[in-house]
């Protein structure tokens, strides 16, 4: 399942060489999320610059297994919203959300925050459409989402209009409906399907407004096994087409376009793909977070791997700042911890970016030695989603 309907700032995509990004590492900021929180949105301004993060799972135990249910459950969720500065570092409390939601998704169009689907405690969809005045600091709710594009766990990404893609319906089928919705979120048009049915999937838009992204996911025809198909969308004539496999399956994806480079980072899915069908796995390997990042750039035929992520983590929020050429990370769900059998929330802000742009924000970190890259190397399978009977 997912979180939100992420916007991000963005650029077009252009040819760019890996090995540049290869030294690229990265560093802990010493500010933190004001909570510990999962499975909220965020999104950065392209006039203030700041970082809106609003929502999520706010249990200090993150998705706790539930034996009668045979899943992994959030038992809190927040209306908590939040501002972040890439130039102080510092965050700013601001005015609750309207209502608590989570596995939402957000987008920036004229000023406004946009919240759009997501889930109750109670794991019902909510309808109602949230708005955001960035000057006024005040919110509204000008409409609610027709019954039938109601939608959790989806991929959005904003223009002068706002999108949101796939994601699951009520009972967790997964969908491939494409929606715009209107700067004044009132009016609702059906637009070109994705390729391919999924959930637990994020989207991201170029800041030229052209081309927007998905990628990974899942399908409630196989929950244990996430997808590697990626796509891309035209505005202009409201059509996916296909971009190469990731080179890891997964699902929870957060997808980042940065100075012209495409960025896979982190996520979770089943260990083992076997092991998850025939339902022998144990509660740690039923699902696995992972610290994987790959990119992928414009006119190239594959996805590469680079730099894994410090510590496995999934449903957290990233956004790339373009004028310092680095991507922040806020938040999200680490590595299974068996002494609470949870995936814990944690309220850490990482900095993605040369060592020389990412000195100044953080304290430089390594990678996870223990990553859950090496467990997946081991069976042949790296998975990033979320599973629906997870949550």
């Amino acid at each position: 399942m997912k979180i939100e309907l992420l916007a991000f700032l963005c650029s077009a995509l252009v040819p760019a060489a890996t090995t540049a990004l290869e030294s690229w590492t990265f560093a802990e900021v010493d500010a933190e999320v004001p909570i510990a929180v999962s499975d909220h949105s965020g999104v950065r301004s392209p006039d203030n610059g700041l970082v809106y993060l609003a929502g999520g799972c706010d249990h200090p135990s993150g998705n706790v297994w539930n034996a009668d249910f045979a899943t992994f459950i959030c038992d809190s969720i927040t209306d908590a919203f939040f501002a972040f500065d890439p130039a102080t570092k510092t965050f700013e409390t601001l005015e609750s959300l309207p209502r608590p939601r989570y596995r939402h998704s957000s987008a920036i169009v004229d000023g406004k925050v946009f919240l759009l689907g997501g889930r109750t405690l109670f794991d019902d969809l909510i309808p109602e459409i949230d708005m955001y005045d960035i000057a006024t600091k005040t919110w509204s709710t000008p409409s609610s989402l027709p019954a039938e594009f109601a939608v959790s766990d989806h991929a959005g990404f904003g223009s002068s209009d706002i999108y949101i893609a796939g994601g699951y319906d009520q009972n967790y089928t997964a969908m491939s409906r494409v929606v715009k919705i209107s700067g004044d979120g009132q009016t609702f048009t059906r637009v070109g399907d994705l390729l391919e049915e999924r959930g637990d999937v994020f989207g991201v838009a170029t800041k030229d407004g052209t081309k927007a992204y998905v990628a990974g996911g899942f399908t409630h025809t196989n929950w244990c096994k996430p997808l590697t198909s990626a796509e891309e969308y035209d505005f202009s004539s409201e059509t996916w087409t296909s971009l190469p496999d990731l080179v890891d399956a997964r699902g929870e994806i957060l997808l980042v376009e940065n100075r012209g480079h495409l960025y896979a980072i982190g996520g979770e899915g089943p260990l083992d793909e076997g092991v998850c069908a025939s339902n022998n796995y144990t509660i740690a390997t039923k699902t696995v977070a992972t610290d994987r990042i790959e990119i992928l750039n414009d006119g190239e035929t594959a996805w590469k791997i680079l730099e894994d992520f410090p510590e496995e983590r999934f449903r957290f929020a990233a956004v790339g700042v373009e004028e310092d050429d680095v991507i922040y990370t806020f938040g999200g769900q680490v590595k299974f911890d068996d002494s609470c059998q949870c995936f814990k929330t944690t309220n850490k802000v990482f900095v993605y970016g040369k060592p020389e742009d990412v000195a100044d924000k953080g304290t430089i970190v390594e990678a996870d030695s223990g990553s859950a890259k090496s467990h997946y190397a081991a069976v042949a399978i790296f998975a990033l989603g979320l599973v629906v009977t997870l949550f």
